[in-house]
Order: structure tokens, then sequence, then C-alpha cells
């Protein structure tokens, strides 16, 4: 009696495509073998709407790496508009994969049972009373629901390795899918993030991190800053902590903490560079110069970093930054809130993890008619620097403190 209720409260199911898109599930959408190649995990957010409100559908903003916006026309004549609508949106950004169902009114059954258990759940009091009533109300809109994804599954491929019931577009054009959607999400990313590093690290190399990879995190940053000399940067090789890992699968595969026999040091990863760390680690030195002297803001630079080509994930990048400002510690200069900090170390940088927008880098070079100036001031004051040429931060450093 409820549920003929609901029939006659709801009506016949006109718009197909705009009820359809509510009740859909938007599962994010893994691009497997590019994680399992690269190491990284990339994901694209799966979004349904019909043809109306496909527009205002792209402008919510996520953290996905991409979309698969899955357009639902209700006819014919609206499949047809929404090729055209998919080829539009594709062109304007190259992190949107876009497919076109066939037309979606045939599942009007579905949707209007969906809709007459949710009337009969949310307007019989009845209910409130009669366990085994409530339960079967339940029993009947969860099977509605599933009905609804295995009659739609079988039209939106999603999951089969070819792709004939959806065009799909991407870039502007036509998209031929080979081998699956994900497979071809995977090779989209390849394109998209082809500076990204390639580190398999699930501990440092992920979006957010656990609070105790954090702290191990920490913990090797202080190692670069305090103990880039020793082996290990001070690690116990008896033992193994999380930032050992982090420590042998960046630092040591990746080839840029290296024994030079009179001990260790920070370098520039080799020429083959294993793990693609040389372009990120550039990309910082690029910006900072990029300032022309001016100071260039922190958060700016990380922000950089995870657009692509580069794509660093926010729990790789501070490590990144971290060993860029040690290894051209004489040619940048830190400043937090507008202060020159004279010697920038581990303790800086914590804080610079919580609040990278308080901090600016500036990189210091002389040239010109100011390299006699400070070939004068050099010897004036600098003393303790007889392993290399002196730098400006070595004399900025000295008349900072001796101010």
């Amino acid at each position: 009696s409820a549920y003929q209720n609901a029939l006659r409260a709801i009506g016949p199911i006109d718009d197909v495509a705009s009820n359809m898109a509510a009740l859909l599930p938007g599962e994010p959408l893994l691009a497997r073998r590019h994680y399992i190649e690269r190491g990284t995990m990339r994901y694209f957010d799966l979004r349904h709407t019909a043809l109306q409100n496909a527009r205002d559908t792209m402008s919510v903003v996520s953290g996905a790496d991409g979309t698969v916006l899955l357009v639902l026309p209700n006819s014919p004549e609206q499949q047809q508009a929404a090729l055209d609508t998919a080829t539009s949106l594709t062109a304007t950004s190259d992190s949107l994969v876009c497919g076109v169902t066939r037309p979606v009114a045939f599942l009007a059954p579905e949707v209007l049972a969906i809709k007459c258990w949710e009337w009969v759940r949310d307007n019989t009091p009845e209910l409130s009373e009669d366990s085994l009533g409530a339960e079967e109300v339940s029993r009947q809109l969860h099977e509605a629901k599933r009905s609804l994804v295995q009659q739609f599954s079988a039209i939106s491929d999603l999951r089969r390795s070819s792709a004939l019931e959806v065009d799909w577009f991407h870039d502007g054009e036509p998209l031929l899918i080979e081998g699956g959607l994900v497979n071809e999400l995977s090779r989209i990313c390849d394109d998209r993030f082809h500076d990204a590093p390639r580190v398999s690290n699930e501990l440092v190399n992920k979006t957010t991190i656990s609070s105790a990879a954090a702290s191990a995190r920490m913990r090797l940053i202080e190692g670069i800053f305090r103990h880039d000399r020793t082996p290990l940067m001070g690690i116990n090789p008896d033992k193994a902590p999380p930032e050992k890992s982090m420590y042998l699968s960046i630092f040591a595969k990746g080839g840029i903490h290296v024994d030079t026999g009179s001990g260790f040091e920070l370098r520039e990863p080799p020429a083959e560079d294993p793990l693609r760390l040389l372009p990120a680690m550039s990309r910082i030195i690029f910006l900072i110069r990029q300032g022309l002297g001016s100071r260039v803001s922190v958060k700016d630079i990380l922000d950089d970093l995870r657009r692509p080509p580069f794509g660093v994930r926010d729990g790789l990048s501070p490590l990144l930054l971290a060993t860029v400002l040690k290894m051209r510690s004489h040619d940048l200069a830190l400043y937090e809130a507008g202060t020159f900090i004279a010697n920038f170390g581990a303790l800086e940088f914590l804080r610079l993890t919580k609040a990278p927008a308080t901090f600016e880098v500036q990189y210091c070079s002389v040239e010109g008619v100011r390299a006699e100036v400070f070939d004068r001031l050099a010897d004036a004051f600098v003393r303790s620097v007889t392993d290399r040429r002196p730098v400006l931060l070595d004399i900025v450093t000295e008349l900072s403190q001796f101010a």
C-alpha cells in the first residue's frame, strides 16, 4: 500500500538522466599500471551527469589527478548534443576523460523503483515501530540500487577490455580504448606526469602521509642537514626504522648520497637518473633563479611541483626541497616572515613544513662590478672557509652576526 502511494506521489520519471546521475556511485578509478611501473598512486574521479549539468559537474574541485565524466543522454537527440559537449569540454582540460553513453531512458523503471522505496522509507511513520517492515524496505531499496548499477554497468564499459557502448573523448579528440579504460588512464598519466619522480615507497610517496611517516621523514631531514657527511645520514645500520627505508629507496637508490672516499656527500643524480629525481630538483632551482634576485615563496614552489609534468606528492616534495637547500646552501638565502635566517637547519625546516607560506628563498649571486667589492669583503670577513671559494652567503652571514 505504501509503495502504491509512492507511485502516485512521484509519478512517471521524465528526466531519467538527471535522476540516475544522483543515484550512481562515484568510485575512484586507479591508474593501476602507472602505479606499478612508476611508484606513484594516481586516480581519477568518476562522475555521472546529465547533459544540461555537465559543465557544472566539471566545476567541482577535488584532489584527484583527473576526472572521468560520463554524460547520460535521455534520447538520441541529446546523445548527439552530448558528443559535441564532450569534445569542447575535453579540449580545455587535459586531465578530463569524457564519455557519452547510449540513451538511458530505458532504465526509467529501475530509477522509479529506487525513488519509490526512498519515498516509502521517508514518508511511512509506521516503520519506526515495525522493525520487520523497516528491514524489508531497506532490502528492497538495496536491491533496486543494485539492479540499476548492474543494468548501467552493461552499457558503461568501465570494467571491460573494450569500450563499444560509450563514445570516449580526451584532448578534444575521440579516444580509442584498447585494453580497458583503466589502462588508458595509466597511459594518460604517463604522458601528463612524464617528469615525475619514480619512487617506490608508500610511506612517503603519497599526498597524505601518516603521523608516523611524517616523524620518520622529519628525522631523515634532520640527517640531511646535520649528518650528510656520514653513512646512512646517521641512521643506525643495525636497526630498521621507517626513515631507513626512505633513505634506501630515495637517496641510496637515486644516487644522490654517495661515498666520495673522504666521506659521504649529497650530489645531483647521476646521468642515468634511475629515479627521475633530477627534473623536479632542477625545477626547484629554476623557480628560485627565475626570481632574478627577488624572494620566491616556498609555497609557490611546492604548488608548482604538484602540477604536471612533475606531479610530486606532498609526502615526497619536502625531502626534495630539503636536499636542494642543503646542496645549494651557499647560493640560497632563506627568510621566515621576511627575516633572513643566518643558519637554516632541521628545526627551521620543521617550521617550514608546518607553514610554507611564511618562508621565502632567494638566489644569491655575485656578478659584474659587484665581484670586486665581494672579493674585498671576503678577505676582510671570511677566514673560516678554506676548502672552497667563499660565496655571498658566507659574507652576509658574517655581517648579520656582526650587526
